[in-house]
């Protein structure tokens, strides 16, 4: 699923996927770095997928700690 993120152009999708990230980021190899892609643009995104990446963010901070998510969450 992650090698098709940049076709994901109907919102609930992105949301899904960001939620799927930030529920399961411990077992994603690499889960901040496919984030960052998601949060590159976060304020053309829509509300729901800025909410669902908020929230990854959290989520992955807490499971990852500090030194791998930091930038992520500021």
């Amino acid at each position: 699923m992650c090698a098709h993120l940049k076709t994901l152009d109907n919102a609930d999708a992105r949301a899904a996927m960001v939620w799927i990230i930030g529920e399961y980021g411990e077992r994603i190899e690499n889960a901040i770095q496919l984030m960052a892609f998601f949060s590159a643009n976060f304020k053309d995104e829509a509300k729901q997928v800025q909410m669902a990446i908020l929230t990854a963010a959290v989520k992955l901070y807490l499971k990852l700690g500090e030194e791998q998510s930091e930038n992520l969450v500021t």
